[in-house]
């Protein structure tokens, strides 16, 4: 008989969810609008960050830890730094939380409610979306109809993230292709 294997990020995950009911921790999430009787789940825990991702750390700084689901699957945990607001990623595969929001608005052809960051996502019920990874927004972004952002600087951080130039690669034929 064999064991079934449990996704390493759930165990995270929960360890995140279990320190954010610690008191002190609590009553900051508490402070940030945030009140943790059990769900949405997320959690708190003290993290390194590299250039990317994240990792755990005892000692390192407290992040706001979020899961990102796909199909009900746990994909990815984001970590967001309470005084930053910077969001990174453990295992580098979410691009935007609240991904059923934007592709209820691209086929209804609704408004999407976009925030600046997790914290503030979670602050309004994870109703609308917020995007992790910028270097992607105009992908995630693309086509939809109206996006109601929840600050100017929001705003033109959407706008500034459509008006990047695509980098083109440089584009050859070898001369074998050309041989035959």
């Amino acid at each position: 008989m064999s064991a079934t294997k449990i996704n390493p990020l759930l165990w995270e995950l929960v360890a995140a969810h279990r320190n954010a009911r610690r008191e002190d921790l609590a009553q900051a999430l508490a402070a940030c609008g945030l009140r943790h009787p059990g769900a949405p789940i997320f959690g708190v825990e003290f993290v390194t960050i590299d250039a990317n991702n994240y990792a755990p750390e005892p000692g390192g700084r407290a992040a706001l830890i979020v899961p990102h689901f796909d199909n009900g699957e746990l994909l990815d945990l984001v970590a967001t730094g309470f005084a930053t607001r910077t969001s990174h990623t453990r295992e580098g595969l979410c691009v935007a939380l609240g991904t059923d929001h934007i592709d209820r608005a691209r086929e209804s052809e609704g408004q999407l409610q976009l925030y600046a960051d997790p914290l503030e996502w979670l602050q309004h019920g994870r109703q609308g979306a917020c995007i992790i990874d910028w270097r992607a927004a105009r992908h995630v972004l693309a086509d939809l109809p109206p996006i109601a952002c929840s600050s100017d600087a929001l705003a033109a951080r959407v706008t500034k993230a459509f008006s990047e130039p695509v980098r083109m690669p440089t584009l050859f034929v070898p001369e074998v292709a050309h041989a035959a």
